[in-house]
């Protein structure tokens, strides 16, 4: 469970912030995230984005790099 914030600060740039809860059975941890994406257009509404993530927990660290896939929806949205 997080609260996030995102800020495009370069087209096609993201940094986002947040802070959550990971829920585990023996204990529950804080969860601070710091990471970046950059988003590429690939087709009309569809987009595909790469991102690393850092994930700060009281108990242990972690580095993830992930690839991501959305669909815009709705009227208004013309892509690059």
């Amino acid at each position: 469970l997080s609260v996030q914030a995102l800020y495009n600060f370069l087209p096609r740039w993201e940094l986002f912030t947040g802070y959550g809860y990971e829920f585990e059975q023996e204990k529950n941890l804080n969860v601070l995230r710091l990471g970046i994406e950059y988003v590429l257009p690939i087709q009309k509404q569809w987009d595909v984005q790469f991102g690393l993530t850092y994930d700060y927990k009281q108990i242990y660290h972690t580095i993830t790099f992930t690839i991501s896939f959305s669909k815009h929806f709705g009227k208004g949205f013309e892509g690059e």
